[in-house]
Protein backbone atom coordinates (compact mmCIF):
# COMPACT_ATOMS: atom_id res chain seq x y z
CA UNK A 1 0.00 0.00 0.00
CA UNK A 2 1.34 3.68 -0.72
CA UNK A 3 1.81 6.36 1.58
CA UNK A 4 -0.82 8.58 -0.17
CA UNK A 5 -3.41 5.78 0.52
CA UNK A 6 -2.80 5.31 4.62
CA UNK A 7 -2.87 9.36 4.58
CA UNK A 8 -5.92 8.84 2.59
CA UNK A 9 -7.47 6.93 5.22
CA UNK A 10 -6.46 8.82 8.36
CA UNK A 11 -8.05 11.66 6.92
CA UNK A 12 -10.96 10.16 6.24
CA UNK A 13 -11.21 8.77 9.69
CA UNK A 14 -10.86 12.08 10.95
CA UNK A 15 -13.93 12.80 9.12
CA UNK A 16 -15.83 10.60 10.41
CA UNK A 17 -15.00 10.93 13.58
CA UNK A 18 -15.45 14.92 13.66
CA UNK A 19 -18.98 14.14 11.81
CA UNK A 20 -20.48 11.83 14.60
CA UNK A 21 -19.27 14.12 17.49
CA UNK A 22 -20.82 17.33 15.63
CA UNK A 23 -23.98 14.70 15.15
CA UNK A 24 -24.72 13.91 18.27
CA UNK A 25 -24.02 17.27 19.88
CA UNK A 26 -26.62 18.68 17.64
CA UNK A 27 -29.17 16.07 18.64
CA UNK A 28 -29.01 16.40 22.06
CA UNK A 29 -29.27 20.12 22.38
CA UNK A 30 -32.21 20.03 19.51
CA UNK A 31 -34.25 17.12 22.16
CA UNK A 32 -33.69 19.44 24.93
CA UNK A 33 -35.00 22.71 23.01
CA UNK A 34 -38.40 20.82 22.11
CA UNK A 35 -38.71 19.16 26.11
CA UNK A 36 -37.96 22.80 27.56
CA UNK A 37 -39.69 25.55 26.03
CA UNK A 38 -37.56 27.80 28.70
CA UNK A 39 -33.69 28.39 27.51
CA UNK A 40 -31.37 26.53 29.42
CA UNK A 41 -27.38 27.35 30.19
CA UNK A 42 -24.68 25.25 31.24
CA UNK A 43 -22.57 26.88 33.94
CA UNK A 44 -19.24 26.42 35.54
CA UNK A 45 -17.88 27.97 38.46
CA UNK A 46 -14.33 29.20 38.85
CA UNK A 47 -12.65 26.24 39.60
CA UNK A 48 -14.26 24.82 36.27
CA UNK A 49 -15.36 21.17 37.61
CA UNK A 50 -18.06 19.39 36.33
CA UNK A 51 -19.22 18.61 39.62
CA UNK A 52 -20.36 22.04 40.01
CA UNK A 53 -21.97 22.48 36.69
CA UNK A 54 -25.70 23.75 36.86
CA UNK A 55 -28.15 24.15 34.97
CA UNK A 56 -29.81 27.76 34.56
CA UNK A 57 -33.25 29.13 33.64
CA UNK A 58 -32.79 32.07 31.28
CA UNK A 59 -36.18 33.26 32.45
CA UNK A 60 -36.76 34.52 35.79
CA UNK A 61 -40.38 33.71 37.49
CA UNK A 62 -42.54 36.40 38.28
CA UNK A 63 -43.03 35.34 42.47
CA UNK A 64 -39.92 34.82 44.70
CA UNK A 65 -40.28 31.18 44.77
CA UNK A 66 -38.28 31.48 41.82
CA UNK A 67 -34.81 32.51 43.39
CA UNK A 68 -35.00 29.44 45.86
CA UNK A 69 -35.43 27.00 43.23
CA UNK A 70 -32.41 28.86 41.32
CA UNK A 71 -30.51 28.22 44.31
CA UNK A 72 -31.75 24.59 44.83
CA UNK A 73 -30.84 23.84 40.89
CA UNK A 74 -27.33 25.57 41.07
CA UNK A 75 -26.15 23.21 44.23
CA UNK A 76 -27.77 20.18 42.75
CA UNK A 77 -25.17 17.30 41.94
CA UNK A 78 -23.86 17.07 38.21
CA UNK A 79 -24.99 13.11 38.16
CA UNK A 80 -28.84 13.87 38.72
CA UNK A 81 -28.27 16.15 36.28
CA UNK A 82 -26.87 14.56 33.48
CA UNK A 83 -29.11 11.33 32.59
CA UNK A 84 -30.16 9.37 30.02
CA UNK A 85 -29.01 10.75 26.86
CA UNK A 86 -26.81 13.19 28.28
CA UNK A 87 -24.69 11.07 30.28
CA UNK A 88 -24.35 8.87 26.30
CA UNK A 89 -23.95 11.61 24.24
CA UNK A 90 -20.44 12.46 27.01
CA UNK A 91 -19.31 9.41 26.45
CA UNK A 92 -19.39 9.32 23.00
CA UNK A 93 -17.51 12.85 22.95
CA UNK A 94 -15.04 11.23 25.14
CA UNK A 95 -14.80 8.18 23.64
CA UNK A 96 -14.32 9.43 20.17
CA UNK A 97 -11.64 12.44 21.34
CA UNK A 98 -9.72 9.37 22.93
CA UNK A 99 -9.99 7.56 20.16
CA UNK A 100 -8.81 10.08 17.85
CA UNK A 101 -5.79 11.32 20.15
CA UNK A 102 -4.73 7.62 20.22
CA UNK A 103 -5.24 7.36 16.38
CA UNK A 104 -3.45 10.11 15.86
CA UNK A 105 -0.49 9.33 17.88
CA UNK A 106 -0.24 5.97 16.45
CA UNK A 107 -0.28 7.37 12.70
CA UNK A 108 2.16 9.90 13.31
CA UNK A 109 4.26 7.32 14.76
CA UNK A 110 3.99 4.29 12.28
CA UNK A 111 3.77 7.38 8.73
CA UNK A 112 6.78 9.12 10.31
CA UNK A 113 9.06 6.04 10.34
CA UNK A 114 9.64 5.51 6.98
CA UNK A 115 10.08 9.30 6.46
CA UNK A 116 12.75 9.42 9.42
CA UNK A 117 14.61 6.63 7.96
CA UNK A 118 15.31 8.53 4.66
CA UNK A 119 15.86 11.45 6.75
CA UNK A 120 18.52 9.68 8.89
CA UNK A 121 20.13 7.94 5.42
CA UNK A 122 20.09 11.63 3.86
CA UNK A 123 21.98 13.28 7.26
CA UNK A 124 24.41 10.65 7.18
CA UNK A 125 25.13 10.76 3.66
CA UNK A 126 25.75 14.83 3.82
CA UNK A 127 27.97 13.83 6.42
CA UNK A 128 30.18 11.11 4.26
CA UNK A 129 29.45 8.64 6.88
CA UNK A 130 28.13 4.70 6.18
CA UNK A 131 24.27 4.85 5.98
CA UNK A 132 21.66 2.15 6.32
CA UNK A 133 18.24 2.51 5.40
CA UNK A 134 15.51 0.39 7.30
CA UNK A 135 13.30 -1.83 5.80
CA UNK A 136 10.54 0.62 7.18
CA UNK A 137 11.91 2.96 4.08
CA UNK A 138 10.19 0.38 1.86
CA UNK A 139 7.03 0.26 2.93
CA UNK A 140 5.38 3.40 0.68
CA UNK A 141 6.13 3.69 -3.09
CA UNK A 142 7.08 7.25 -2.39
CA UNK A 143 9.68 6.84 0.42
CA UNK A 144 10.89 3.11 -1.34
CA UNK A 145 12.37 5.44 -4.43
CA UNK A 146 13.45 8.08 -2.45
CA UNK A 147 15.22 5.10 -0.63
CA UNK A 148 16.85 3.40 -4.20
CA UNK A 149 17.89 7.16 -4.96
CA UNK A 150 19.99 7.46 -1.86
CA UNK A 151 21.21 4.30 -1.80
CA UNK A 152 22.07 5.15 -5.20
CA UNK A 153 23.41 8.12 -4.53
CA UNK A 154 25.84 6.53 -1.88
CA UNK A 155 26.87 4.04 -4.05
CA UNK A 156 28.04 6.75 -7.15
CA UNK A 157 29.60 9.15 -4.21
CA UNK A 158 32.01 6.01 -3.27
CA UNK A 159 32.85 5.42 -6.51
CA UNK A 160 33.37 8.85 -7.53
CA UNK A 161 35.76 8.84 -4.12
CA UNK A 162 37.50 5.26 -4.82
CA UNK A 163 38.40 7.36 -8.52
CA UNK A 164 38.95 10.83 -7.19
CA UNK A 165 41.27 8.67 -4.61
CA UNK A 166 43.03 6.87 -7.09
CA UNK A 167 43.78 9.72 -9.17
CA UNK A 168 45.55 11.80 -6.08
CA UNK A 169 47.29 8.90 -5.23
CA UNK A 170 48.69 8.07 -8.67
CA UNK A 171 50.75 9.33 -11.72
CA UNK A 172 47.74 9.98 -14.41
CA UNK A 173 50.07 9.23 -17.78
CA UNK A 174 52.03 6.21 -15.83
CA UNK A 175 49.77 4.83 -13.44
CA UNK A 176 52.21 5.03 -10.85
CA UNK A 177 52.30 6.30 -7.36
CA UNK A 178 52.99 9.93 -7.33
CA UNK A 179 54.82 12.18 -4.67
CA UNK A 180 52.58 12.10 -2.21
CA UNK A 181 51.93 8.31 -2.23
CA UNK A 182 55.85 8.57 -1.77
CA UNK A 183 55.60 11.07 1.17
CA UNK A 184 53.20 8.89 2.83
CA UNK A 185 54.95 5.48 2.14
CA UNK A 186 58.09 6.92 3.59
CA UNK A 187 56.73 8.73 6.59
CA UNK A 188 54.74 5.35 7.45
CA UNK A 189 58.20 3.25 6.88
CA UNK A 190 60.24 5.80 9.09
CA UNK A 191 57.74 5.75 12.06
CA UNK A 192 58.07 2.27 12.43
CA UNK A 193 60.30 0.00 14.44
CA UNK A 194 62.36 -1.70 11.69
CA UNK A 195 65.60 -3.19 11.47
CA UNK A 196 66.13 -3.66 7.86
CA UNK A 197 67.62 -0.79 6.07
CA UNK A 198 65.74 0.98 3.61
CA UNK A 199 67.03 2.69 0.65
CA UNK A 200 65.87 5.78 -1.32
CA UNK A 201 66.94 6.37 -4.74
CA UNK A 202 66.03 9.32 -6.79
CA UNK A 203 66.23 9.50 -10.82
CA UNK A 204 66.51 12.02 -13.21
CA UNK A 205 65.74 11.19 -16.79
CA UNK A 206 68.51 13.30 -18.24
CA UNK A 207 67.43 13.53 -21.74
CA UNK A 208 63.65 13.93 -21.29
CA UNK A 209 63.97 17.80 -21.24
CA UNK A 210 66.16 17.58 -24.91
CA UNK A 211 63.82 14.74 -26.08
CA UNK A 212 60.56 16.84 -25.58
CA UNK A 213 62.24 19.96 -27.80
CA UNK A 214 63.20 17.61 -30.61
CA UNK A 215 61.30 15.11 -30.80
CA UNK A 216 58.22 16.42 -29.50
CA UNK A 217 56.22 15.89 -26.45
CA UNK A 218 54.23 13.14 -28.00
CA UNK A 219 57.34 10.86 -28.14
CA UNK A 220 58.44 12.18 -24.63
CA UNK A 221 55.66 10.77 -22.97
CA UNK A 222 56.24 7.18 -25.10
CA UNK A 223 59.36 6.81 -23.36
CA UNK A 224 58.78 8.01 -20.34
CA UNK A 225 55.78 5.39 -20.25
CA UNK A 226 58.45 2.92 -21.06
CA UNK A 227 60.57 4.18 -18.47
CA UNK A 228 57.68 3.59 -16.32
CA UNK A 229 56.62 0.17 -17.36
CA UNK A 230 60.34 -1.16 -17.14
CA UNK A 231 60.30 -0.20 -12.96
CA UNK A 232 56.70 -1.85 -13.16
CA UNK A 233 58.55 -4.95 -13.91
CA UNK A 234 61.30 -4.51 -11.41
CA UNK A 235 58.41 -3.99 -8.75
CA UNK A 236 58.22 -6.54 -6.16
CA UNK A 237 57.31 -6.41 -2.40
CA UNK A 238 60.69 -5.12 -1.63
CA UNK A 239 60.83 -2.35 -4.35
CA UNK A 240 57.91 0.53 -4.68
CA UNK A 241 58.44 3.03 -7.72
CA UNK A 242 56.89 6.30 -7.69
CA UNK A 243 56.78 9.00 -10.45
CA UNK A 244 57.66 12.75 -8.88
CA UNK A 245 57.61 15.15 -11.34
CA UNK A 246 58.22 15.18 -15.34
CA UNK A 247 61.51 13.69 -15.32
CA UNK A 248 62.03 12.10 -11.56
CA UNK A 249 61.50 8.77 -10.35
CA UNK A 250 61.73 7.78 -6.83
CA UNK A 251 62.71 4.03 -5.86
CA UNK A 252 61.86 2.46 -2.01
CA UNK A 253 63.82 -0.52 -1.93
CA UNK A 254 63.73 -2.54 1.59
CA UNK A 255 66.29 -5.03 3.11
CA UNK A 256 68.30 -4.88 -0.34
CA UNK A 257 72.09 -4.07 0.08
CA UNK A 258 72.01 -1.07 -2.81
CA UNK A 259 75.82 -1.20 -3.71
CA UNK A 260 77.84 -1.34 -7.49
CA UNK A 261 76.89 -4.40 -8.17
CA UNK A 262 73.13 -4.35 -7.33
CA UNK A 263 73.61 -0.53 -9.14
CA UNK A 264 75.29 -1.58 -12.37
CA UNK A 265 72.38 -4.51 -13.16
CA UNK A 266 69.64 -1.70 -12.75
CA UNK A 267 71.02 0.51 -15.12
CA UNK A 268 72.30 -2.37 -17.49
CA UNK A 269 68.20 -3.29 -17.27
CA UNK A 270 66.57 0.42 -17.31
CA UNK A 271 69.15 1.97 -19.76
CA UNK A 272 68.84 -0.58 -22.66
CA UNK A 273 67.44 1.36 -26.00
CA UNK A 274 64.50 2.02 -26.54
CA UNK A 275 62.74 1.71 -29.78
CA UNK A 276 60.74 4.34 -31.45
CA UNK A 277 57.91 4.25 -33.95
CA UNK A 278 60.35 5.93 -36.49
CA UNK A 279 62.88 2.66 -36.29
CA UNK A 280 64.89 4.87 -34.55
CA UNK A 281 65.94 4.71 -30.88
CA UNK A 282 67.71 6.21 -28.17
CA UNK A 283 69.36 5.22 -25.25
CA UNK A 284 67.92 6.59 -22.34
CA UNK A 285 70.99 8.13 -19.40
CA UNK A 286 70.15 8.58 -15.53
CA UNK A 287 71.84 10.49 -12.78
CA UNK A 288 70.62 9.66 -9.43
CA UNK A 289 71.04 10.66 -5.71
CA UNK A 290 70.77 7.80 -2.94
CA UNK A 291 69.86 8.41 0.43
CA UNK A 292 69.25 5.47 3.29
CA UNK A 293 67.34 4.87 6.45
CA UNK A 294 68.07 5.24 9.14
CA UNK A 295 71.89 6.56 8.61
CA UNK A 296 70.90 9.20 6.56
CA UNK A 297 67.40 10.76 7.75
CA UNK A 298 65.21 9.15 10.11
CA UNK A 299 62.07 11.08 9.05
CA UNK A 300 60.93 11.13 4.78
CA UNK A 301 60.79 14.88 4.10
CA UNK A 302 64.85 14.74 5.24
CA UNK A 303 65.12 11.75 3.52
CA UNK A 304 63.56 12.70 0.34
CA UNK A 305 65.39 16.15 0.80
CA UNK A 306 69.02 14.57 1.56
CA UNK A 307 68.20 11.87 -1.91
CA UNK A 308 67.90 15.74 -3.98
CA UNK A 309 71.32 16.81 -2.36
CA UNK A 310 72.84 13.21 -3.79
CA UNK A 311 71.19 13.67 -7.19
CA UNK A 312 72.95 17.58 -7.44
CA UNK A 313 76.08 16.19 -6.94
CA UNK A 314 75.37 13.65 -9.60
CA UNK A 315 74.65 16.29 -11.83
CA UNK A 316 77.58 18.41 -11.37
CA UNK A 317 80.19 15.45 -10.78
CA UNK A 318 77.93 14.00 -14.40
CA UNK A 319 78.24 10.60 -12.76
CA UNK A 320 75.23 8.05 -12.40
CA UNK A 321 74.97 7.74 -8.74
CA UNK A 322 76.02 9.69 -5.72
CA UNK A 323 75.27 8.16 -2.09
CA UNK A 324 74.21 11.15 0.34
CA UNK A 325 77.40 12.28 2.47
CA UNK A 326 77.84 14.56 5.16
CA UNK A 327 80.40 16.48 3.67
CA UNK A 328 77.93 17.55 0.73
CA UNK A 329 75.13 18.72 3.25
CA UNK A 330 77.99 20.89 4.75
CA UNK A 331 78.45 22.15 0.74
CA UNK A 332 75.06 22.59 0.18
CA UNK A 333 74.39 24.06 3.36
CA UNK A 334 77.31 26.25 3.07
CA UNK A 335 75.71 27.40 -0.59
CA UNK A 336 72.42 28.42 1.13
CA UNK A 337 73.80 30.50 3.47
CA UNK A 338 75.54 32.22 0.49
CA UNK A 339 72.35 32.49 -1.49
CA UNK A 340 70.36 34.05 1.20
CA UNK A 341 72.78 36.69 2.50
CA UNK A 342 74.55 37.55 -1.25
CA UNK A 343 71.68 40.53 -1.51
CA UNK A 344 72.77 41.91 1.48
CA UNK A 345 76.48 41.75 1.48
CA UNK A 346 76.86 45.60 -0.17
CA UNK A 347 74.42 46.55 2.09
CA UNK A 348 76.44 45.34 4.98
CA UNK A 349 79.64 46.47 3.52
CA UNK A 350 80.91 43.36 3.17
CA UNK A 351 82.41 43.57 0.25
CA UNK A 352 85.83 44.93 -1.17
CA UNK A 353 88.15 44.62 -4.15
CA UNK A 354 91.61 43.41 -3.85
CA UNK A 355 94.77 44.42 -6.51
CA UNK A 356 97.11 42.24 -8.02
CA UNK A 357 99.90 43.79 -9.99
CA UNK A 358 101.04 42.72 -13.48
CA UNK A 359 104.32 43.40 -14.65
CA UNK A 360 105.03 44.31 -18.22
CA UNK A 361 108.21 42.19 -18.92
CA UNK A 362 109.04 44.55 -21.85
CA UNK A 363 110.11 47.18 -19.11
CA UNK A 364 110.10 45.25 -16.09
CA UNK A 365 107.51 47.49 -13.73
CA UNK A 366 104.23 47.53 -12.85
CA UNK A 367 101.50 50.24 -13.55
CA UNK A 368 98.37 47.19 -14.46
CA UNK A 369 96.52 45.54 -12.11
CA UNK A 370 93.83 43.34 -12.07
CA UNK A 371 91.00 43.96 -9.50
CA UNK A 372 89.67 40.92 -7.58
CA UNK A 373 86.25 40.79 -5.72
CA UNK A 374 86.21 39.26 -1.84
CA UNK A 375 83.75 38.84 0.60
CA UNK A 376 84.10 38.99 4.01
CA UNK A 377 81.15 37.12 5.33
CA UNK A 378 79.97 37.45 9.25
CA UNK A 379 80.05 33.61 9.58
CA UNK A 380 81.79 31.81 7.02
CA UNK A 381 84.84 34.58 6.91
CA UNK A 382 86.42 34.81 3.75
CA UNK A 383 84.69 34.05 0.45
CA UNK A 384 86.59 33.88 -2.83
CA UNK A 385 85.02 34.97 -6.08
CA UNK A 386 85.46 31.69 -7.92
CA UNK A 387 82.55 30.64 -5.35
CA UNK A 388 80.01 33.00 -5.26
CA UNK A 389 80.04 34.26 -8.38
CA UNK A 390 78.53 31.62 -10.12
CA UNK A 391 75.74 31.33 -7.71
CA UNK A 392 75.26 35.24 -8.47
CA UNK A 393 74.74 34.70 -11.58
CA UNK A 394 72.19 32.10 -11.09
CA UNK A 395 70.35 33.98 -8.52
CA UNK A 396 69.88 36.71 -10.55
CA UNK A 397 72.69 39.10 -8.10
CA UNK A 398 75.58 39.35 -10.63
CA UNK A 399 74.43 42.48 -12.08
CA UNK A 400 73.91 44.19 -8.60
CA UNK A 401 77.63 43.25 -8.23
CA UNK A 402 79.11 43.83 -11.21
CA UNK A 403 77.62 47.89 -10.84
CA UNK A 404 79.06 47.90 -7.32
CA UNK A 405 82.51 46.52 -8.92
CA UNK A 406 82.63 48.92 -11.62
CA UNK A 407 81.61 51.79 -9.11
CA UNK A 408 84.64 51.02 -6.56
CA UNK A 409 86.76 50.58 -8.98
CA UNK A 410 86.17 53.68 -10.92
CA UNK A 411 86.12 55.59 -7.62
CA UNK A 412 89.46 54.33 -6.52
CA UNK A 413 91.05 54.83 -9.63
CA UNK A 414 90.03 58.44 -9.38
CA UNK A 415 91.37 58.41 -5.60
CA UNK A 416 95.19 56.81 -6.86
CA UNK A 417 94.82 59.78 -9.73
CA UNK A 418 94.21 62.27 -7.22
CA UNK A 419 97.32 61.12 -5.51
CA UNK A 420 99.34 61.40 -8.50
CA UNK A 421 99.50 57.87 -9.57
CA UNK A 422 98.06 56.60 -12.86
CA UNK A 423 96.95 53.50 -12.74
CA UNK A 424 95.23 50.80 -15.20
CA UNK A 425 93.02 48.46 -13.63
CA UNK A 426 91.26 45.10 -15.14
CA UNK A 427 87.60 43.99 -14.28
CA UNK A 428 86.10 40.67 -14.48
CA UNK A 429 82.49 40.68 -15.75
CA UNK A 430 80.11 38.09 -16.66
CA UNK A 431 78.06 35.90 -19.18
CA UNK A 432 75.20 38.27 -17.88
CA UNK A 433 77.15 41.75 -17.96
CA UNK A 434 78.14 41.43 -21.21
CA UNK A 435 74.62 40.47 -22.65
CA UNK A 436 73.61 43.74 -20.98
CA UNK A 437 72.81 45.58 -23.73
CA UNK A 438 73.13 49.11 -21.30
CA UNK A 439 76.79 47.73 -20.09
CA UNK A 440 78.59 50.27 -22.75
CA UNK A 441 76.36 53.29 -21.55
CA UNK A 442 76.90 52.77 -17.40
CA UNK A 443 80.75 52.83 -18.09
CA UNK A 444 80.55 55.55 -20.29
CA UNK A 445 78.88 56.96 -17.29
CA UNK A 446 81.27 56.12 -14.69
CA UNK A 447 84.76 57.01 -16.58
CA UNK A 448 83.01 60.74 -17.32
CA UNK A 449 81.90 61.19 -13.74
CA UNK A 450 85.32 59.97 -12.68
CA UNK A 451 87.59 61.79 -15.27
CA UNK A 452 89.40 58.33 -16.51
CA UNK A 453 90.58 58.27 -19.21
CA UNK A 454 89.95 54.81 -21.36
CA UNK A 455 93.39 53.40 -21.06
CA UNK A 456 92.67 53.34 -16.92
CA UNK A 457 89.80 50.62 -17.71
CA UNK A 458 90.01 47.03 -19.14
CA UNK A 459 87.65 44.48 -19.34
CA UNK A 460 88.08 40.38 -18.93
CA UNK A 461 85.75 37.83 -20.00
CA UNK A 462 86.00 34.15 -20.40
CA UNK A 463 85.79 32.26 -23.52
CA UNK A 464 82.85 30.16 -22.34
CA UNK A 465 80.67 33.83 -21.07
CA UNK A 466 81.63 35.23 -24.95
CA UNK A 467 80.38 31.83 -26.69
CA UNK A 468 76.95 32.13 -24.86
CA UNK A 469 75.20 34.31 -27.02
CA UNK A 470 78.27 35.20 -29.31
CA UNK A 471 75.90 37.88 -31.35
CA UNK A 472 75.22 39.74 -28.36
CA UNK A 473 78.42 39.69 -27.15
CA UNK A 474 79.81 41.36 -30.10
CA UNK A 475 77.55 43.85 -30.32
CA UNK A 476 78.41 45.09 -26.35
CA UNK A 477 81.66 44.45 -26.85
CA UNK A 478 81.94 46.14 -30.12
CA UNK A 479 80.58 49.17 -28.00
CA UNK A 480 83.14 48.77 -25.20
CA UNK A 481 86.23 48.86 -27.27
CA UNK A 482 84.78 52.01 -29.30
CA UNK A 483 85.67 53.89 -25.97
CA UNK A 484 89.14 52.90 -26.23
CA UNK A 485 89.02 50.60 -23.28
CA UNK A 486 90.91 47.52 -23.72
CA UNK A 487 89.13 43.94 -24.04
CA UNK A 488 90.84 40.88 -22.46
CA UNK A 489 90.29 36.53 -22.92
CA UNK A 490 90.42 35.38 -19.31
CA UNK A 491 91.39 31.70 -18.66
CA UNK A 492 92.37 31.11 -22.70
CA UNK A 493 92.39 27.50 -23.46
CA UNK A 494 90.34 25.84 -21.14
CA UNK A 495 87.15 26.73 -23.54
CA UNK A 496 86.06 25.53 -26.41
CA UNK A 497 85.81 28.06 -28.64
CA UNK A 498 87.20 28.10 -32.44
CA UNK A 499 90.27 30.85 -33.85
CA UNK A 500 86.91 31.89 -36.69
CA UNK A 501 84.91 32.89 -33.08
CA UNK A 502 87.69 34.02 -31.64
CA UNK A 503 88.52 36.61 -34.90
CA UNK A 504 84.97 37.78 -34.48
CA UNK A 505 85.53 39.20 -30.82
CA UNK A 506 87.29 43.01 -30.46
CA UNK A 507 90.23 41.73 -28.08
CA UNK A 508 92.85 42.99 -27.47
CA UNK A 509 94.75 40.71 -24.92
CA UNK A 510 94.54 37.15 -24.43
CA UNK A 511 95.26 35.65 -20.44
CA UNK A 512 96.61 32.45 -20.89
CA UNK A 513 94.67 30.10 -18.15
CA UNK A 514 97.67 29.17 -15.27
CA UNK A 515 97.28 25.45 -15.34
CA UNK A 516 99.59 25.79 -18.18
CA UNK A 517 101.77 28.12 -16.40
CA UNK A 518 102.40 26.44 -13.10
CA UNK A 519 104.28 23.46 -14.96
CA UNK A 520 105.83 25.28 -18.05
CA UNK A 521 109.50 24.41 -17.07
CA UNK A 522 108.51 21.14 -15.53
CA UNK A 523 105.84 19.50 -18.95
CA UNK A 524 107.40 20.13 -21.99
CA UNK A 525 103.77 19.88 -23.47
CA UNK A 526 102.91 22.62 -21.83
CA UNK A 527 105.66 24.91 -22.50
CA UNK A 528 104.74 24.05 -26.26
CA UNK A 529 101.31 24.72 -26.08
CA UNK A 530 102.40 28.58 -24.04
CA UNK A 531 105.07 28.66 -27.20
CA UNK A 532 102.14 28.65 -29.33
CA UNK A 533 100.02 30.64 -27.87
CA UNK A 534 102.21 33.40 -27.32
CA UNK A 535 103.15 33.59 -31.16
CA UNK A 536 99.52 32.81 -32.41
CA UNK A 537 98.44 36.38 -30.36
CA UNK A 538 101.01 37.94 -31.55
CA UNK A 539 100.19 37.24 -35.45
CA UNK A 540 96.64 38.43 -34.75
CA UNK A 541 97.90 41.59 -33.21
CA UNK A 542 97.11 40.80 -29.27
CA UNK A 543 99.28 41.08 -26.26
CA UNK A 544 99.47 38.19 -23.96
CA UNK A 545 99.12 37.78 -20.38
CA UNK A 546 100.49 34.52 -18.40
CA UNK A 547 98.34 34.40 -15.15
CA UNK A 548 100.04 31.96 -12.04
CA UNK A 549 103.69 32.87 -12.62
CA UNK A 550 105.13 31.19 -9.00
CA UNK A 551 108.78 31.64 -9.36
CA UNK A 552 111.75 33.30 -11.33
CA UNK A 553 112.30 30.34 -13.49
CA UNK A 554 108.92 30.51 -15.22
CA UNK A 555 109.21 34.35 -15.28
CA UNK A 556 112.12 34.53 -17.22
CA UNK A 557 110.89 31.69 -19.62
CA UNK A 558 107.47 33.97 -20.25
CA UNK A 559 109.58 36.87 -20.90
CA UNK A 560 111.88 35.08 -23.69
CA UNK A 561 109.10 33.64 -25.16
CA UNK A 562 107.47 36.95 -25.59
CA UNK A 563 104.76 37.46 -23.24
CA UNK A 564 103.64 41.03 -22.34
CA UNK A 565 102.21 40.66 -18.95
CA UNK A 566 102.65 38.71 -16.18
CA UNK A 567 100.69 37.99 -12.65
CA UNK A 568 101.09 35.42 -9.97
CA UNK A 569 102.05 35.01 -6.43
CA UNK A 570 105.75 35.72 -7.28
CA UNK A 571 105.47 38.81 -8.00
CA UNK A 572 102.60 39.69 -5.17
CA UNK A 573 99.45 38.47 -3.64
CA UNK A 574 95.98 40.55 -4.30
CA UNK A 575 96.28 43.25 -1.73
CA UNK A 576 93.73 46.11 -0.25
CA UNK A 577 93.67 49.17 -2.32
CA UNK A 578 95.13 50.92 0.83
CA UNK A 579 98.59 48.78 0.47
CA UNK A 580 98.63 49.45 -3.58
CA UNK A 581 100.84 52.58 -3.55
CA UNK A 582 103.26 51.48 -0.26
CA UNK A 583 103.41 48.20 -2.48
CA UNK A 584 104.50 50.18 -5.19
CA UNK A 585 107.08 52.64 -3.89
CA UNK A 586 108.77 48.97 -2.38
CA UNK A 587 108.71 46.88 -5.76
CA UNK A 588 111.83 46.76 -7.54
CA UNK A 589 112.21 47.24 -11.31
CA UNK A 590 112.40 42.74 -12.24
CA UNK A 591 115.52 42.20 -14.39
CA UNK A 592 115.12 39.07 -16.98
CA UNK A 593 118.55 37.14 -18.15
CA UNK A 594 118.77 36.73 -21.82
Amino acid sequence: MSFRLHLLITLLALVITTHVVLLSAASYLTSKNTGHPHKQTLIFNSDSSLQNMAILNSSEPANGTGNENSSDVTNTPLATLLTGAHKEILYIFLGSFSALSLLSIWLSKYLAKPILSVYKAAFKIDRGQQIFISKNAYRYKETRTLATTLASLKANIEKQDSVIRHHTRHDKLTNLLNYQSALETLEQDTNKERNQEITAMRLSFNEFSSINSTLGYIRGDEIITELSNRLHQLATVNLHSFRLYNSEFLLIIYGQKVDKDWLDDFFSFLCSPIFLHSSSSIRPSFSSGIARFPMDGRDAHLLLRRTDIALNEAHKNTTQYEFYSESIEKINLRKSIIINDLNTAIANQELWMDYQPKVKTSEGNVNHFEALMRWNHPTLGLIFPDEFIEIAEQTGSIKQLSQWVLTHVCQQLHTWQQSGHLLSVAINLSANDINDQTLPEKISTLMADYELAPWQLSIEITESAALKDIDTAINVLNKISALGISLAIDDFGTGYSSLSQLKLLPVDELKIDKSFILRLNTEMRNLEIVSSTIQLGHTLGLKIIAEGVENFDAANTLAKLGCDFLQGYWIAKPMPAHQVIQWLKKFETIKFKD
